[in-house]
């Protein structure tokens, strides 16, 4: 049968409509939350786009090499003054340690002596973090070692500037007392540092109150993973030291199995050793080497049935016999400097704890605190024993140990 033409129109007329209707009930609302965003996102506009400017990192991995490459001929030639023109100055406490660590190296001649970069980044346009391995060997003794840690460079016009180990810091003690600790890929001592954190409040509150002397200098206490760590950033020279304290540098300490925090007892001691270095105005000279040794066991041993230990001890070499090893020091009769050769140093402490306890209990806290502060000044052992406890030093050596033959 044959379809007639208007047939044929009449049904693609009806096709398009039914699709027309469609597709209009199959449409959806437009999201508007979507439509703003995407209107927000590529609205044109003429202001331009804030980006802080980097130096690439090519440009900074030259850079710090260039600086590492003339440090380290700097050491290999016993340059001090070269080497310390890539010291960064910005830490009055960093450019001490820096200059008496060229100062060991220039005096205790290396005989070999490498400082490698790796992971090297740029924080910013001058700042940079990166790795640095020294290796190092000893000239005229038996020592070889090297370790790595975090550093940082800062950039000072066209040269970029060694700045230490890379820390993080906390200050407390309102300020008093500021904690370096790693926490990098490399080493992370974060838990440590947090347990110190819990106890370095109380010991400044506590020593600053017993020896009535709060520190015209904050504390700077430094945390390492391991005794090789602080001794080739700190002292090459110096073999298997796990503590570090000397007037003018930051208390340094090595971790108990690289991430347990050292016994709070211990860093009192080391915290009441940066008291008297305080009061002497950063001299060793002034106060006597063994006075010292009992000030800070003084300052860090709290509980009794210590000190009570301490005193039994001291008191029982009272009626030692001339031949026997242990001895009662006599104070009057030791030198300048010690003889570890004679002297255990863990004797002299505890005698010398004594003998602090001793002029506590005797004269008061208050005159044996004027007393220790004249001789951080420079005044005379006898004549400070003479002004502030009323007798001369003899007559307190004598003293003493008669408190003691009462202990016996």
């Amino acid at each position: 049968m044959k379809i007639r033409p208007f047939i044929l129109v009449l049904l693609l007329l009806l096709g398009l409509t039914a699709c027309s209707k469609a597709g209009s009930e199959s449409s959806a609302t437009p999201n508007q939350s979507t439509r703003l965003t995407a209107e927000a996102l590529f609205v044109p506009t003429d202001t331009p786009v804030q980006v802080t400017a980097t130096p690439r990192s090519t440009e900074v991995e030259a850079a710090l090499e260039d600086s590492i490459t003339w440090m380290q001929k700097a050491v290999r030639e016993r340059d001090y003054e070269a080497y310390m023109a890539y010291v960064w100055d910005g830490d009055p406490v960093f450019w001490t340690e820096q200059s008496r660590w060229a100062r060991d190296w220039e005096d205790n001649p290396l005989a070999a002596f490498e400082m490698r970069l790796s992971r090297i980044q740029a924080l910013s346009d001058d700042t940079a973090i990166a790795r640095l391995t020294i290796e190092w060997k000893q000239e005229n003794q038996d020592l070889a070692s090297g370790a790595t840690a975090s550093v940082v460079f800062h950039r000072e016009g066209e040269r970029w500037l060694y700045g230490g180990e890379y820390w993080e810091t906390v200050d407390l003690a309102d300020g008093q007392i500021r904690l370096f600790y790693f926490a990098n890929e490399l080493t992370d001592n974060r838990g440590a540092a947090e347990n110190v954190q819990e106890y370095l409040p109380n010991i400044y509150t506590r020593l600053t109150t017993e020896f009535d002397y709060s520190p015209q200098q904050p504390a700077y206490l430094k945390l390492y993973d391991l005794p090789v760590t602080l001794q080739t950033f700190t002292r090459m020279s110096k073999q298997g030291i796990n503590t570090w304290n000397e007037p003018g540098e930051a208390i340094k300490m090595t971790l108990i199995n690289t991430n347990t925090a050292p016994r709070e007892q211990h860093v009192a001691r080391e915290y009441t050793r940066f008291m008297l270095f305080d009061m002497t105005v950063g001299s060793r000279e002034n106060i006597p080497w063994w006075l010292e040794a009992g000030i800070v066991e003084f300052g860090a041993v709290v509980r009794f049935d210590e000190q009570n230990s301490m005193i039994n001890y001291t008191a029982g070499l009272t009626t030692a016999r001339e031949n026997d090893t242990n001895q009662l020091l006599d104070w009057t009769a030791l030198g300048e400097t010690p003889d570890w050769t004679q002297y255990e140093p863990e004797d002299v402490s505890i005698q010398g704890f004594t003998l602090i306890r001793y002029i506590t209990d005797e004269f008061g806290s208050e005159q044996r605190n004027a007393w220790i502060q004249a001789i951080a000044a420079g005044t005379a052992l006898d004549d400070a024993t003479q002004t502030h406890l009323g007798i001369s030093f003899g007559r307190l050596n004598t003293g003493w140990r008669d408190w003691l033959a009462e202990r016996a």
